[in-house]
């Protein structure tokens, strides 16, 4: 495995979604471990669900494979696994300290990008719960090797 198939380094996250009509928009920066794979990749980090909680810790993996879903799983507080498969609906059950959330992900649209030691995935997602849409998510994930890190 060479240098470049497994390094330290930072996803920005940029995302707007749109829930009863309002749009907010968001960005974050994780720190992480980037992994290649025969067939794609993982990037696993951790975040808080609850930013003014910084007790309750995540650890997330997002996973990019030729030929299949992109899928982001989630462990510790607010346990799911998201699939993003364009044009499918998903199920997704966020499992959290007051009880299980059932939603369906429907995945409008998935786009992944490589250049120079920089992956971007972009998803454009609607999440419902029964037949009543809850929002509608554009996400755009900039993975990069972190330069302070041998």
């Amino acid at each position: 495995m060479s240098k470049d198939d497994a390094y330290y380094a930072d996803a920005e996250i940029l995302s707007y979604s749109t829930s009863d009509g309002v749009r907010t928009h968001d960005k974050s920066v994780h720190e992480g471990y980037f992994q290649k794979n025969e067939d794609g990749f993982s990037f696993v980090y951790t975040d808080y669900p609850d930013p003014s909680d910084q007790s309750q810790v995540r650890k997330s993996t997002l996973s990019v494979k030729k030929n299949a879903p992109i899928t982001l799983l989630h462990e510790g507080a607010c346990q799911a696994k998201l699939t993003f498969e364009e044009g499918k609906k998903h199920p997704v059950s966020y499992e959290t300290q007051f009880g299980t959330v059932r939603l369906v992900v429907h995945t409008k649209k998935t786009a992944y990008s490589t250049e120079a030691m920089k992956h971007i995935i972009q998803l454009h997602y609607h999440l419902f719960t029964g037949d009543h849409e809850l929002s509608e998510h554009h996400i755009k994930i900039v993975i990069k090797k972190r330069k302070d890190v041998p």
